[in-house]
């Protein structure tokens, strides 16, 4: 009977475990991909608003325009957050809403295709000018006729985004446990009812075959 309990539990956690590490992991990975998704849409979609406002300016000069980009980089609301930078054409960072001074920085991915595709790119990784993982994404802004003024940078460090999923990989995991701990009392508890009814039922059976009836 001990055996036989022994091994229910046993195989009970290790496929209660296994389905629930497989579930955990996976609810991470997705919670993960969605925030990833969300930060990233968000992010693009400024870029997007911010770049159509600036290619529909009138009766402005190229430097004006670029004056102009520049301020926007540096009063820009969203900067617990995010960090607005204005990189010139030549990969120099002309503007921060961080208050950075101009610097040529080392041009990331992101930076470099927007310039050389005029098109919008995003960039997952280290980010050499501050040292953290970030998510940023750029957008080449335009003058009126059509030429590069530079690329608006929307940079923001994923460390939050990073605490928050591990927080929800540590709740998943923590209700993951407890459901093992209830699964297994619980079940416990009836087969040990199951065991002394069955040995009952032996200890019967043997009294009968012993003529003691």
């Amino acid at each position: 009977g001990k055996s036989l309990r022994q091994r229910w539990l046993i195989n009970t956690a290790g496929t209660i475990c296994a389905f629930g590490m497989i579930c955990v992991v996976l609810v991470t990975a997705l919670l993960g991909k969605y925030y990833y998704s969300e930060m990233e849409s968000d992010m693009r979609l400024s870029a997007s608003t911010a770049t159509a406002f600036f290619e529909n300016l009138e009766h402005q000069s190229y430097e004006e325009s670029y004056q102009f980009c520049m301020t926007y980089a540096q009063t820009f609301e969203n900067q617990n957050h995010i960090n607005l930078q204005f990189i010139s054409t030549s990969g120099e960072m002309v503007a921060s809403s961080y208050g950075a001074e101009t610097e040529k920085i080392a041009m990331t991915e992101d930076m470099e295709e927007a310039i050389a595709t005029r098109k919008l790119q995003r960039f997952i990784g280290k980010d050499p000018l501050i040292g953290d993982h970030v998510l940023a994404v750029s957008s080449p802004v335009f003058y009126t006729d059509g030429s590069l003024i530079g690329v608006l940078r929307y940079v923001s460090s994923t460390w939050e985004l990073h605490r928050q999923i591990a927080i929800v990989a540590c709740i998943s995991f923590a209700v993951l446990m407890a459901v093992l701990v209830v699964v297994l009392l619980s079940g416990n508890h009836y087969l040990k009812s199951i065991l002394e009814s069955l040995s009952q039922i032996v200890d019967i059976a043997k009294m009968i075959a012993n003529g003691s009836y």
